[in-house]
């Protein structure tokens, strides 16, 4: 009986360790499909990333040639009217340099018809001046304002 005590405390000792070695077998086998499990779901996510930017280059490829054919109307749409507006432009411009000179004209015949005014009277009130007159009296008030403000706008035109 000793012999059947020995062999079963032998025989749950080898169980024992047959448990245990389970026990670990399972556990690495756990590790083992969690990982695996964790591999699979980064490759999948992977996979999908790369078709995914696979898609984007496609889009953009499409895109570009999208745009670069919409720039290209833009681009010649512009020149069209470029080629339209320039004419107009000119003669515009040119009208306005027309009016400008016969401004410029009309001012400076103004000018000097200011001039010859002022000297005019200014050769007249030298005159009266040295015949003893008072050049008060042989100009009115209203008369002085006037040649004042013909020659400040002959001063101003002969300035601009």
């Amino acid at each position: 009986s000793e012999g059947v005590k020995a062999a079963f405390g032998e025989q749950r000792e080898h169980l024992s360790r047959c448990d245990r070695q389970r026990a670990e077998i399972h556990r690495v086998e756990g590790e083992f499909r969690r990982r695996l499990c964790e591999e699979n779901f980064a490759a999948d996510r992977a996979h999908e990333e790369g078709a995914m930017a696979q898609d984007a280059a496609e889009l953009c490829a499409a895109l570009a040639g999208i745009t670069e054919g919409a720039f290209a109307s833009q681009i010649s749409e512009i020149a069209k009217k470029q080629a339209q507006f320039e004419p107009l432009f000119l003669e515009f411009l040119g009208e306005h340099l027309a009016l400008e000179a016969d401004l410029a004209r009309r001012t400076a015949d103004s000018a000097e018809r200011c001039a010859a005014t002022v000297l005019e009277r200014k050769s007249r009130a030298e005159m009266l001046s040295i015949m003893d007159m008072s050049a008060r009296g042989a100009i009115d008030p209203a008369e002085q304002r006037r040649l004042e403000k013909m020659a400040a706008s002959a001063d101003v035109a002969c300035e601009g």
